[in-house]
């Protein structure tokens, strides 16, 4: 009895190995999807490039044939992109566009082996790509902020590195031009920088000018350094009237009697950073304007003067002030010196 099951084991077994064997060996047809990516090889000096403008990935139907095991493990290879370079059977090393046979160059590339496999290429749809191999050319170009069109700087940004290295396919030279390299500021950072303070923002990215965006090139440094001041958004306020103090010097202030004839400015239009403004509707900030009279005009008894507005902090910023009229009309008198009384 254990005998016999000794040999129903054996048969099962080697049964079984021949039938796996045998199921390894059986041809199998598949296709897969294949991305091709392109590598210009080493130095940095050529670039390897589809020679079409779309963009996206780069894929090809590749239909593959042999035994299941082998089919099984090139699959596999064949889910990550595939890599071509300058030199490899089938892509061009000289400059110039080239059409590729792709079921030559998958057959040869080094990395498939796919000739050891005992794996054939029954096709590739579409069967050739448009190479096209360039030297790289580094052009120095100047670099300009560009803000979103609703904003508005407190004079020009300082841009650090204010000129960067290009380095772009030799065809698209002329294309280029003189640049400039675009660092451009989207609106959600123009958004978070406070109106009237200089500011730097770091790591600023660098991009050609959106009608070149078709060109590859790459830009070093790839990232910029820009400060700059947004400028306050400004508004008017109208003021009825505004009261008109006098200066005069500590010692002159008891020696004379100055009557204003109209001690209030009328019709005052004051324009400047929205905030600002508002602290001075609200009297916040208070607002007046004054004559200061110098030891000369209190002697001379000038009639007439205009006011200026103040005190304000210059932090505040610039404010413009407008009046229907400045000129403020006085009478100034010396006071008599007080008599001593009699001894």
């Amino acid at each position: 009895m254990l005998d016999r099951l000794k040999t129903f084991l054996s048969v099962a077994i080697i049964t079984g190995l021949i039938w796996v064997f045998a199921e390894a060996e059986t041809l199998r047809t598949q296709e897969q999807p294949v991305e091709l990516t392109l590598d210009s090889g080493e130095g940095g000096v050529r670039t390897l490039e589809f020679a079409d403008a779309s963009a996206g990935p780069r894929r090809w139907n590749v239909s593959v044939v042999g035994p299941t095991a082998a089919v099984e493990d090139l699959v596999r290879r064949l889910r990550a992109p595939v890599r071509l370079a300058p030199g490899m059977d089938g892509v061009p090393l000289e400059r110039g566009t080239i059409e590729v046979d792709l079921k030559t160059v998958l057959l040869a590339h080094p990395d498939l082996t796919i000739g050891r496999r005992g794996v054939s290429i029954a096709r590739v749809d579409p069967p050739t790509a448009r190479l096209r191999l360039d030297d790289l050319v580094t052009i120095d170009l100047p670099v300009e902020v560009r803000i979103p069109t609703r904003g508005e700087l407190d004079g020009p940004p300082e841009i650090r590195p204010a000129r960067v290295k290009v380095i772009v396919p030799s065809a698209e030279v002329e294309r280029v031009g003189a640049g400039p390299v675009l660092a451009v500021i989207d609106q959600s950072m123009f958004d978070r920088l406070v109106p009237g303070r200089k500011e730097t923002l770091g790591g600023v990215a660098l991009r050609l000018s959106p009608d070149l965006s078709g060109i590859r090139a790459r830009i070093d440094p790839a990232t910029a350094e820009v400060s700059l001041a947004v400028r306050r958004s400004t508004t008017t306020l109208k003021i009825p009237s505004v009261p008109v103090h006098v200066r005069l010097a500590p010692t002159e202030i008891n020696k004379w009697e100055i009557e204003i004839a109209d001690p209030f400015l009328a019709d005052v239009s004051v324009t400047g950073p929205r905030d600002v403004i508002r602290r001075i509707e609200d009297k916040t900030i208070p607002l007046i304007a004054y004559i200061a009279l110098s030891y000369e005009e209190l002697e001379r008894g000038v009639t007439s003067k205009d006011a200026v507005f103040g005190d304000l902090p210059p932090e505040l910023g610039p404010l413009t002030f407008e009046a229907a009229s400045r000129s403020v009309r006085l009478t100034i008198k010396r006071r008599e010196a007080p008599q001593r009384p009699a001894p």
